[in-house]
């Protein structure tokens, strides 16, 4: 029932947005105005992340919004609570690009707006969406039950919330030259070594150990340690023709490491972390392989050499 009514709501505010000609655009004037408006648009591409605001709605208080962050943008439609605002739009955004001023095309993330978070009767279906970016604006188009308008928007302020459905997409993951990146999270990988039964940092074991340091930065407001490395990655090593052997993971080599592992990062924070995993021989190689937390789906692997 409550969906049905935010639906409806959805709809009757598409319905009340403003109109807009295609000649009202001020980036549709002569080459000379459009080389000012892309100067002035300028300065940094991180200038264009954080929430904007519909600011030609019929009805004030019915406002689209949108969220720009880590090249994507979410379109929201009008909703009654900030708690459950119906998704339009998740899709790419160029930030490099669109600092330059003009047409920017976002493909839609499948992956986010088929979701379970998502409704489809929310969301648009199209495969691409132009957004215009002009001087403190951004227009795009919105089309409901055969009404179209332009919706235009201006930013209101820097902050950048992650929705939910972003950090559960596929696309918007990949595991590539050492680096894990999510919605949430970047873990890069800055160094790995093998550590010999004896040698500081596996005193107490006689299995080697094969361990990963790296950097870990939140991207959200969610809590993340440097201990959740065990959540998005798994290490194999491939020595049993019949069994798939998933290696146990290990002590952390330092008492620095080992002591700040749990500590809360912030949100745009950085930390150091490692984690360590046991050997069963040293000739097979490691697949490290990533996914998302709780999700056994692959996201990427990359293979380390253990001789």
């Amino acid at each position: 029932m409550k969906k049905s009514l935010l639906i409806a709501a959805s709809l009757a505010a598409a319905a009340s947005l403003t109109l807009s000609a295609c000649s009202s655009d001020d980036s549709s004037g002569n080459g000379a105005s459009q080389g000012t408006e892309a100067s002035a648009t300028t300065a940094q591409a991180s200038a264009l992340e954080g929430t904007w605001k519909q600011t030609n709605s019929a009805d004030p208080s019915r406002q689209m919004e949108a969220v720009i962050t880590d090249n994507s943008i979410t379109v929201y439609w009008p909703a009654e609570t900030n708690d459950d605002k119906p998704i339009f739009w998740i899709g790419s955004f160029d930030e490099g690009a669109a600092a330059q001023g003009g047409t920017i095309t976002s493909t839609r993330d499948k992956s986010a707006t088929d979701s379970e978070f998502v409704s489809s009767l929310y969301a648009s279906d199209d495969d691409t969406k132009d957004f215009l970016v002009g001087k403190d604006k951004i227009s795009f188009s919105v089309s409901v039950q055969g009404l179209s308008t332009t919706v235009e928007m201006k930013k209101e302020s820097d902050a950048v919330p992650t929705p939910t459905a972003v950090r559960n997409s596929d696309a918007a993951n990949s595991f590539e030259n050492g680096t894990l990146e999510t919605a949430k999270l970047r873990i890069k990988i800055t160094d790995s070594k093998i550590i010999h039964p004896g040698e500081p940092g596996n005193e107490y074991d006689d299995k080697p150990l094969l361990v990963f340091y790296y950097d870990i930065t939140n991207k959200t407001d969610e809590d993340l340690t440097s201990s959740d490395w065990v959540l998005y990655f798994d290490a194999y090593q491939d020595n049993d023709p019949d069994i798939v052997n998933q290696l146990d993971v290990g002590p952390t080599p330092s008492y620095e490491l080992s002591s700040s592992s749990l500590e809360k990062i912030k949100k745009g924070g950085t930390t150091q972390g490692a984690t360590s995993y046991y050997l069963d021989d040293e000739v097979t190689p490691v697949d490290l392989v990533a996914h998302l937390k709780l999700d056994d789906t692959e996201i990427g692997r990359q293979t380390f050499p253990v001789s």
